[in-house]
């Protein structure tokens, strides 16, 4: 006959089996579903060259078309999207900044259009370098 700690121990192992054949079938999903955004980013217009207390600050225009519906599935809750600049200057070698950023929480608001948007954040150079 079965002691209780053996059918504690048959129930926790299926119980284990069970729940990693669900998180390898959960991982065999990003295989079959098919995800492919369009994005297309344009610079509209970069302003530099005004100083504040020895830093540089600048702004951006830019023009965004993005589909992101392709990402939503059973799994996905809402997509987190940012744009970021990366760029260079004498004393920084790598400078990145996000420049824009939004939650998208619905299928339905997953086609972005931003025409001549001007950037959430500025660009801001320690060094005097955007110029």
């Amino acid at each position: 006959m079965n002691s209780l700690s053996n059918r504690l121990n048959a129930i926790f192992a299926f119980g284990t089996m069970v729940f990693f054949i669900l998180l390898f079938a959960n991982v065999l999903t990003v295989l079959i579903l098919p995800v492919d955004p369009q994005v297309k980013i344009k610079l509209h217009k970069l302003q530099s060259g005004v100083s504040q207390a020895g830093n540089d600050i600048g702004s951006v225009a830019f023009n965004l078309d993005a589909d992101l519906s392709s990402l939503f599935h059973w799994n996905t809750k809402m997509l987190f999207v940012w744009i970021t600049a990366s760029y260079s200057t004498p004393d920084r070698p790598v400078n990145e900044v996000i420049l824009w950023d939004d939650i998208i929480q619905t299928k339905d608001k997953s086609v972005i259009h931003l025409e001549k948007e001007i950037a959430e954040y500025a660009l801001v150079d320690q060094s005097n370098g955007l110029k």
